[in-house]
């Protein structure tokens, strides 16, 4: 059952998050390499995935942020922990054992038939076919050895169920946080209703997991959402009435990836700054702020390539007043063009650069670019690249 469609944004105050207020993840956390068809050598880099976004924002906000991953020592980890850093996030769990190479995602930026942007994701080299680094999910035992040394926190999100998961959603519940689960799979079916059991907040998308109510058993979260792409979203408080909410009109769309992520991350700024509790007494008045929060986060970063690529360029202030600016109007006006974090393209050498000598001598044809050139630009003089990050 459907109830209320709400169109209209109630009163949103936006602050840094209070000192202390610590969220931990694990998850997605690759490294996101983002490039456009009409100038493809030009490629940024960002720390990315479902879990890395959502961590990065909240520490953009002023959270105390400790991702949790099994990354090794190797340029790629380093430039996925350097832009982490950049926020002010703390990496100290970043390298648990054992380390393979972390994931690696490649977003290409492409215009549809009518002008508007596009993307779609490849976990293969688009130059010479090598397949990119997967998702490692962390060891249960790893997670037993650092159990002391983690924060207490008042958010624990995770976007990939593993035992290691559940038992930091455990610790967290335990302490009186709140539990965040956004998956974009079922997976395996036990420990996704286990999942479920242990979250506060459940939150995730139509097109992905159409399916979901067929292992959820008895769960019912605190807080549910469901996200219906342009149509908006719709959530709904401790398996009570759901409500409806239309999405922010965009006027000059430029790349929608990462848009789900900053709208976690606006929610959960307004509602679990206090953990489980807080949650638990948001009015509905309150609830509602706090997805149209996330919303207009979200169609704001609609306007630049990447999933956080307006965060380089633009200070805090500036950021605020553009958010609530587009939450007060209700769509989101052409933002003036800024730069973003730039990577020398050459950062995939540890990942397939034996593998690209015959890439380097046949043309394997892409849209606008040939993937001999690619490669060529992606290992100039065979050397790893280095992130050029700018923040204000």
């Amino acid at each position: 059952m459907t109830g209320t469609r709400h169109g209209s944004t109630p009163t949103v105050r936006l602050t840094k998050a209070k000192r202390g207020t610590t969220a931990v993840g694990t998850g997605f956390l690759p490294l996101d390499l983002v490039y456009r068809d009409d100038d493809p050598s030009r490629m940024r880099a960002y720390a990315g995935g479902t879990c890395g976004n959502v961590l990065a924002i909240l520490a953009f906000l002023g959270w105390d942020v400790y991702p949790v991953a099994r990354h090794n020592d190797s340029a790629l980890s380093k430039i996925i922990k350097d832009d982490l850093r950049l926020w002010g996030a703390h990496v100290d769990f970043m390298g648990l054992d054992p380390t393979p190479l972390p994931p690696v995602v490649i977003q290409r930026v492409f215009a549809k038939p009518r002008g508007a942007k596009t993307h779609s994701f490849a976990w293969t080299c688009p130059g010479c076919g090598a397949p990119l680094p997967s998702f490692k999910a962390v060891l249960a035992k790893s997670v037993e050895q650092i159990h002391e040394q983690l924060p207490r926190m008042k958010v624990f999100f995770f976007d990939r169920v593993s035992r290691s998961a559940l038992d930091l959603a455990q610790q967290c519940a335990d302490g009186g946080g709140v539990v965040v689960f956004e998956p974009s799979m079922i997976g395996e079916p036990r420990l996704f209703s286990e999942a479920l059991r242990l979250s506060h907040v459940f939150k995730y998308s139509q097109d992905r997991i159409s399916d979901v109510h067929e292992v959820r058993g008895s769960a019912t979260p605190l807080l549910e959402i469901e996200t219906l792409g342009s149509a908006g979203l719709r959530y709904r408080r401790k398996g009570k009435l759901w409500k409806d909410v239309d999405a922010f009109e965009i006027q000059h769309t430029v790349d929608t990836s990462g848009a789900g992520d900053w709208c976690t991350a606006g929610i959960l700024h307004q509602l679990c700054q206090l953990g489980s509790g807080g949650l638990l007494s948001a009015t509905d008045e309150e609830t509602l702020a706090a997805v149209r929060l996330g919303q207009a986060m979200a169609a704001w970063n609609c306007q630049f390539e990447g999933a956080r690529g307006g965060m380089y360029g633009i200070a805090w202030p500036e950021w605020k007043q553009d958010v609530l600016a587009i939450g007060h109007s209700g769509s989101a006006i052409e933002p003036p063009v800024r730069e973003a974090i730039r990577i020398c393209p050459e950062v995939l050498v540890d990942v397939c650069s034996r593998r690209c000598g015959d890439a380097l001598d046949r043309a394997t044809d892409m849209p606008g670019q040939s993937g001999a050139r690619l490669c060529a630009a992606l290992w100039q003089g065979g050397r790893v690249g280095k992130a050029l990050s700018r923040r204000t």
